[in-house]
C-alpha cells in the first residue's frame, strides 16, 4: 500500500480493501506509464467500489472525480453499443482499466488492445488485516479479518462509516451473522429446487442420493435401523459443478429439512468458543428436525491438523470439535451429513474415516447429454428439445452453474421484450466461443490420454478424462482438457509412489513425443504446468523426504523455498533432471507397450470428448500391459 495515500477523502476502508486486491494482481504495472488492463471482479454488486479503487490505482497521488473515464467500470450485459463507445474512449488514455463481469464479455475488437485480462478475487483475510493495520493503525486477529472478508464490500461500506471504530463494525457483522437462518428449504428461498430424478450430470452422486431417499423412507417406517443408513458423504469438484444445488435437490427428494452450514458461517459468530457453539447449534438444529440433511459447505477450509502454521492450535481445536459432532457422541440418529469442497487433499484424514464422511464422490464437468438435460431442466419446457442441441454442444467447458446463469440471462432478455423465451434468447446469452482446430484438439486428446493410460497402468484411480472442442474467446491462455485422478489417502507413500506421480505428470509430454513425434510448450512454461509439478515432486524426493542422495530434510517446501532451491542449488537440479528424464522414459515405455489401447481411447475421446475412468480401466485391463519398465529406485 506504499503507492497510495491513506488520506484520499473519497476512499473508505472498503475501497482500500478493493485497491489491495487489485494491486496484488497487477503489481508489475504500479510504475508503468502506459497500460490497458481488463479486470474481472469476483462480486459484481461491488463493481462501483472496484471502479473507485481502480481509479485510485491510476492516480495514486491525488484521486479525484475526473471527467475522463480511464478507470470507469464497463458493463457489457446491457446496452453493449454504448458501453463499447465508453471503452474505446477510455482506451485513448495512457492508463486505462476496464472492469468486466466475466471474461467472455470482453468484446472481440477490444481484446487485442488490452495488455492483460486479470481476475480479481475478493480481498483475502490477510490483505484485510494489512489494510486495517495501515489505515487505522490497529491490529485485528485472524477471526476478525475472516469476518470482514466474508462480508461483501458494499455491506462493509455501509457499516464502516467514517470515524466508526473497527470493533463496532465487527460487532455489527457478528449480529448480522446471527440473524442468518440455518434451515434452508427451497420454498423459503423462493426457489423451486429440482428433484434428483430430474437432474443430469451427477452420476454416482445421484445414484447415492436416490438410494438414501429409499433408505430414509424405510427407516421412517421401521423396516431398517439407522445403522443401515449411509450417514455421510463428501462431494468434491471444481467450483460451479453444482454441489450446493445437489444438496437442495437431495433434501427435496428425501422430503427432509436442509440445514446449511460452513466453516465461514460458524467463524462469523466470533472467537473460537463462539465458533464451536455455532457448530454444535447446527448439529442440534439438524437433530431437532430429524430426519434431516446437514450440508457443510467448503469443508476444505478446516484444513489438516498436521499442517504447521501460526494458527495450528485454532485449527486443531476446530477440527476436534467437528470430529466430536460427526462421531455423534451426543446422538446423530436421523442426521445425514453431506459436505462439499473443491480441494479434498486439504482435508484432515480423520474427518474422512469410517462412520464420518467415509464416502467420497467426485463431481466432474457435465458431458454433452448431461448439459442438454441441465438446459432442459432450467428452460422448464419453454423450448423444444431440438432447440437445445446447439447450446449443449457449444458449452463443453461450462459447469451446471454456468448453464443456469445462461438461461437466467436468456429469460431476462425475453422479459425485457415482454414475450416468451425463444431459441434466439438462449443463443445470444451463450458465451462467445471459438472452435479449436483439428490439429490442436488431436494434440490435446493424445496428451490427456497419455496421462489417463499411464496413471491407470500405475494403479492410480482415474475419475474421468476430458477435452473441450471449443474455448471461450477471452484472449487468455485456455486449458483444452484434463485427466482427473482421485487421491488414495491411505496408500503408503514410498519412493516408488513419488516416482509414479512424476511419471504421471510427464505422461502427456511422452504421449506427444510418441504419437506426434515432438511436443509443444503446453506442458511447461506456466504455473501449475505438468513439468513444473513434476519438478516440485522431484525436489521433494531429494530435499523433503530424504529419498535421494541425502537423508537430511529441509522440512515443508513452500512455493518460495522451492523456487529458491531451483535457482541456487545446481547439484539438486542435476539430480532432479535425471529423475525427470528417467520417468519421462518410463512413461514413454508404458505408452508404447499399450499403444493400441491408446489409439482406441484417442479415437473415442476425439469423438465423445469425455471418458469415464472406469471405461479407461476396462480398456487397459482388456488390452494393455500393466507392468514392465525396470528402473533403479535406489537413488535419483
Amino acid at each position: 500500500m506504499k503507492m497510495i495515500s491513506h488520506r484520499l477523502p473519497q476512499l473508505g476502508l472498503a475501497e482500500y480493501f478493493a485497491y489491495s486486491a487489485i494491486r496484488s494482481r497487477i503489481r508489475p504495472l504500479c510504475r508503468a506509464k502506459c497500460f490497458a488492463i481488463g479486470l474481472v471482479v469476483d462480486r459484481w454488486d461491488d463493481v462501483e467500489i472496484y471502479r473507485a479503487a481502480a481509479q485510485a490505482f491510476i492516480e495514486p497521488d491525488g484521486y479525484h472525480r475526473m471527467r475522463d473515464i480511464s478507470g470507469e467500470a464497463v458493463v457489457f450485459d446491457d446496452g453493449p453499443r454504448r458501453k463499447l463507445e465508453i471503452a474505446r474512449e477510455a482506451l485513448r488514455h495512457e492508463r486505462a482499466i476496464l472492469i468486466f463481469q466475466r471474461k467472455d464479455l470482453v468484446p472481440a475488437d477490444i481484446l487485442p488492445v488490452l495488455d492483460a485480462i486479470v481476475e480479481v478475487p475478493r480481498p483475502t483475510a490477510r490483505q484485510i488485516k494489512g489494510v486495517v493495520r495501515w489505515f487505522r493503525s490497529i491490529e485485528i486477529d485472524d477471526l476478525q479479518s475472516g469476518l470482514l472478508a466474508e462480508a461483501g464490500l458494499n455491506r462493509l461500506r455501509l457499516i464502516m462509516r467514517p470515524g466508526r471504530p473497527v470493533s463496532r463494525t465487527l460487532s455489527a457483522l457478528a449480529r448480522i451473522a446471527e440473524t442468518v437462518p440455518e434451515t434452508v428449504r427451497s420454498e423459503e428461498r423462493g426457489e423451486a429446487a429440482p428433484r434428483l430424478e430430474e437432474m443430469a450430470g451427477y452420476g454416482a452422486a445421484r445414484d447415492w442420493g436416490l438410494q438414501l431417499a429409499a433408505d430414509l423412507a424405510d427407516w421412517r417406517s421401521g423396516r431398517i435401523g439407522w445403522q443401515d443408513v449411509d450417514p455421510g458423504l463428501l462431494l468434491s469438484g471444481p467450483p460451479g459443478t453444482g454441489k450446493t444445488i445437489f444438496a437442495k435437490a437431495l433434501a427435496r427428494t428425501c422430503d427432509v429439512p436442509l440445514v446449511h452450514a460452513s466453516a465461514a458461517r460458524w467463524q462469523a459468530k466470533g472467537h473460537l468458543g463462539d465458533f464451536l457453539k455455532a457448530m454444535i447449534r447446527s448439529f442440534d438444529s439438524a437433530r431437532a428436525q430429524a430426519p434431516s440433511i446437514l450440508f457443510i459447505d467448503e469443508l476444505d477450509a478446516f484444513g489438516d491438523r498436521a499442517d504447521e502454521h501460526q494458527n495450528r492450535s485454532y485449527d486443531v481445536k476446530a477440527i476436534n470439535g467437528l470430529l466430536e459432532c460427526l462421531d455423534g457422541t451426543l446422538g446423530r440418529e436421523g442426521v445425514v451429513v453431506v459436505a462439499a469442497c473443491n480441494n479434498p487433499d486439504l482435508i484432515d484424514p480423520a474427518i474422512l474415516r469410517s462412520g464420518r464422511l467415509d464416502r467420497h464422490i467426485v463431481i466432474g464437468p457435465p458431458d454433452t447429454p448431461a448439459r442438454k438435460a441441465i438446459f432442459r431442466m432450467h428452460v422448464a419446457g419453454e423450448l423444444a428439445d431440438e432447440e437445445l442441441d446447439i447450446a449443449a454442444a457449444t458449452t463443453s467447458s461450462l459447469s451446471g452453474a454456468d448453464i443456469a446463469r445462461i438461461v437466467r440471462e436468456a429469460r431476462r432478455a425475453a422479459r425485457k421484450d415482454r414475450r416468451p423465451l425463444e431459441k434466439a434468447d438462449l443463443q445470444s446469452a451463450l458465451p462467445h466461443f471459438v472452435q479449436v482446430s483439428d490439429e490442436q484438439l488431436r494434440a490435446a486428446v493424445i496428451h490427456e490420454i497419455g496421462h489417463a493410460v499411464v496413471g491407470t497402468v500405475l494403479g492410480l484411480h482415474l475419475s474421468y478424462v476430458a477435452v473441450s472442442p471449443v474455448i471461450p474467446e477471452t484472449g487468455t491462455a485456455q486449458f483444452l482438457g484434463g485427466a482427473c485422478f482421485e487421491t488414495e489417502r491411505w496408500k503408503r507413500r514410498t519412493l516408488q509412489h513419488y516416482f509414479d506421480l512424476i511419471a504421471l505428470h510427464m505422461a502427456g509430454m511422452a504421449a506427444e513425443e510418441l504419437f506426434l513425434g515432438l511436443r509443444d510448450d503446453g506442458s511447461s512454461g506456466h504455473d501449475g504446468s505438468d513439468l513444473e509439478q513434476a519438478t516440485k515432486v522431484a525436489i521433494e524426493v531429494e530435499r523433503l523426504h530424504g529419498f535421494g542422495s541425502r537423508l537430511a530434510s529441509y522440512g515443508p517446501l513452500n512455493e518460495r523455498v522451492s523456487k529458491s532451491l531451483r535457482h541456487s542449488d545446481a547439484a539438486l537440479m542435476k539430480l532432479v533432471d535425471t529423475t525427470l528424464r528417467t520417468q519421462l522414459d518410463r512413461a514413454r515405455y508404458i505408452l508404447g507397450e499399450n499403444e493400441q489401447v491408446c489409439v482406441e481411447l484417442q479415437k473415442r475421446l476425439l469423438r465423445e470428448h469425455q471418458i469415464a475412468g472406469e471405461d479407461v480401466r476396462l480398456a487397459v485391463g482388456a488390452g494393455g500391459l500393466l507392468c514392465g519398465f525396470q528402473e533403479d529406485i535406489g537413488g535419483s
